[in-house]
């Protein structure tokens, strides 16, 4: 872990191709550039890290999301960053992590007040800077040096009332039909695409579609098929019995509620975005 600028000289010292970068193990390289260290994973530069023991993220926030960025972070840094809704992140010093938890179990006589580090988690679900690109840490004490508060969207409320329109009708429609049977006469005893599917319906290209036809109330198979088979609760699962569409109901509202700040996006609710105090 590069706890310091100083951590990142000594490593950085055994490069045996200095030009080529120094390989950091399950992670990416580390190259020296003009007054600091920056960590690049492939072709995308994650951070550098500069003399006064500082660290700045480079990379945007559309990329946090990406499993292997948080954990490669958390991993080589001591930074930690958690996700608090669709496409937000909040990101905190280890140090100012920890000092959390000593000061709640200090308050309850030694003992944490939910029988593990609870308060921690609280506050980097509610209290820690939200992540931007450029946003910047003094490594040694955990603290932030440039937060802004949260970034909020700006919704126009017209647009909103037609989404939410076209939601809850194309919705209501869609369990109609598998309350009546019409998926049923899909053979789950024999099909075996139901992770194809669930990759189908994950494409751009899909969700557009997906998009147009709640615009135009339309159900094509080609649409509705893949979105089914998708959403059971499990794709090799062999009973037939009722439960079944009602497990398929609820997980329609699941696969909605995941979906919906692209569909948004595209029904264009959003104009802009503030900057607004927690």
């Amino acid at each position: 872990m590069f706890k310091s600028y100083a951590d990142c000289e000594a490593f950085f010292l055994k490069a045996r191709f200095p030009a080529k970068g120094k390989p950091i193990k399950s992670i990416g390289r580390m190259f020296k550039g003009e007054g600091f260290y920056s960590i690049r994973e492939l072709e995308a530069e994650m951070c550098r890290i500069y003399p006064d023991d500082t660290v700045e993220f480079t990379i945007p926030a559309k990329y946090v999301r990406h499993a292997n960025f948080s954990y490669n972070v958390t991993k080589m840094l001591p930074i930690i960053i958690h996700r608090y809704k669709t496409g937000k992140y909040r990101i905190g010093g280890s140090q100012v992590f920890n000092g959390v938890n000593e000061a709640d179990r200090g308050a309850h006589g030694g003992q944490y007040q939910h029988y593990w580090p609870r308060a921690g988690w609280q506050w980097l679900q509610s209290e820690a800077p939200q992540y931007f690109k450029g946003i910047k840490f003094n490594l040694l004490t955990g603290e932030p040096i440039n937060d802004q508060p949260d970034e909020k969207q700006v919704v126009d409320v017209q647009l909103r009332r037609g989404w939410l329109r076209d939601l809850r009708w194309y919705k209501k429609r869609l369990k109609s039909m598998v309350k009546m049977g019409v998926f049923d006469h899909i053979d789950m005893d024999n099909y075996t695409g139901g992770w194809e599917a669930a990759n189908l319906v994950s494409t751009p290209l899909w969700q557009e579609n997906l998009f147009q036809c709640m615009k135009n109330r339309t159900f094509p198979p080609d649409i509705t098929e893949p979105l089914v088979m998708s959403l059971r609760p499990s794709f090799y699962q062999k009973s037939r019995e009722p439960s079944d569409r009602e497990a398929l109901i609820r997980h329609i509202d699941a696969k909605f509620d995941s979906w919906s700040v692209g569909l948004r996006g595209k029904y264009g609710v959003f104009k802009g975005s503030l900057h607004v105090k927690r």
